[in-house]
């Protein structure tokens, strides 16, 4: 039985729903009978550091996995070609293409002009050769030529995926026509995820047409204030609802309220055109129609059950998704039909293929 090892830098407790993906990710693969497990390391300054190499260097695994973690890849880049002179086979999973990495470094309001050149000049100066040592690099989003210089023939631009037998499918919906249009969205609030879109809408369609539209907010995050005062500022207070962090039965109650869901609406605010969130995976197993922005190669025809509003920071415009979901029910696109997409073009089972290299 072949062994691998994915190699983590990351702390799980920030950021649940790429945890819950990395750990699906070897379930998938032990469910297609492969020996694999999930080495994660929490950042714990130097130490955290040393104890990453040391996993690396330790492995006897026939494929090591390691998500990128940007500042780090010089560092690791002799600990990878050790492994790969040894004969191990090495995949770079890139969450996140660095061009956009140098976007967000610039964007970030947190941070002084010194550690932001400081940063920028590691990402600059670490890729791509820090990218030498695999066998294979995974992307998630079209990268800039400079960053795929020289690794070009080893790249895949893939797709995330879901483990769809973990996510409970929701049979049930409000009525609609109804005295108001629910939307919900799940995500640990940021900038980027384009809630505020929503929000605007939401105001918008009241004074249009006297008509409420409410917005269910599942998760917490840096943007949830900024979020709350916009609702504010707005006087819809009594139509955004901020549930902070749900899961199990809390979380399904929630989503068995709302007509649509929504994923990440501010894609252009980290540069990137084509993206792959999870949370439209995550709603497609539930079974929820669900309204995007920009390209996801998973979703490309785009299906019936996806609404596209543009990737800029229009507001978005509630009539529509609302005409849009009305012409849904009419075709009868019922949740199982949904979660059907979900099993075949989003399970794990259907993603790990681009992990296994001969």
């Amino acid at each position: 039985m072949k062994k691998i090892d994915y190699i983590v830098y990351f702390d799980e407790t920030l950021y649940l729903g790429i945890s819950k993906k990395i750990k699906q990710t070897a379930l998938a693969l032990q469910e297609s009978n492969f020996n694999a497990s999930v080495k994660l390391i929490k950042p714990n300054g130097m130490k955290g550091v040393c104890s990453f190499i040391w996993k690396i260097v330790r492995s006897d695994a026939d494929i090591i996995i390691v998500r990128s973690f940007p500042y780090l890849m010089s560092i690791l880049a002799p600990a990878l070609l050790a492994k790969r002179v040894q004969g191990k086979k090495i995949v770079i999973d890139i969450p996140t293409p660095n061009t956009t990495i140098l976007n967000e470094i610039k964007t970030r309001t947190d941070i002084g002009f010194t550690q932001t050149i400081l940063r920028q000049a590691i990402v600059l100066l670490s890729f791509p050769w820090a990218l030498l040592p695999a066998n294979r690099i995974i992307q998630y989003a079209p990268e800039s030529k400079y960053f795929t210089f020289g690794v070009k023939n080893k790249t895949l631009l893939s797709a995330n995926g879901i483990h769809v037998a973990s996510v409970p499918i929701s049979m049930l919906r409000p009525s609609w026509p109804a005295d108001e249009f629910v939307f919900i969205g799940v995500a640990s609030l940021a900038d980027w995820h384009g809630f505020d879109r929503i929000i605007r809408g939401v105001a918008d369609h009241l004074k249009k047409t006297n008509q409420k539209a409410r917005f269910i907010i599942v998760g917490d995050g840096d943007a949830r204030n900024q979020l709350a005062l916009l609702a504010k500022d707005l006087n819809i207070t009594d139509l955004i609802e901020f549930k902070g962090f749900l899961s199990g039965a809390a979380l399904d109650a929630e989503f068995e309220r709302a007509h649509v869901a929504v994923a990440s609406l501010g894609l252009y605010r980290k540069g990137l055109e084509a993206a792959s969130d999870l949370k439209s995976r995550e709603y497609t197993a539930r079974g929820m129609p669900f309204v995007t922005a920009g390209y996801d190669l998973d979703f490309d025809p785009k299906p019936d059950f996806v609404f596209e509003v543009k990737n800029n920071n229009e507001t978005a415009e509630i009539s529509e998704i609302i005409d849009w979901y009305a012409k849904l029910q009419s075709k009868q696109c019922r949740p199982s039909k949904i979660r059907e997409y979900a099993e075949k073009h989003l399970d794990f089972s259907n993603k790990i293929k681009c992990f296994l290299v001969d």
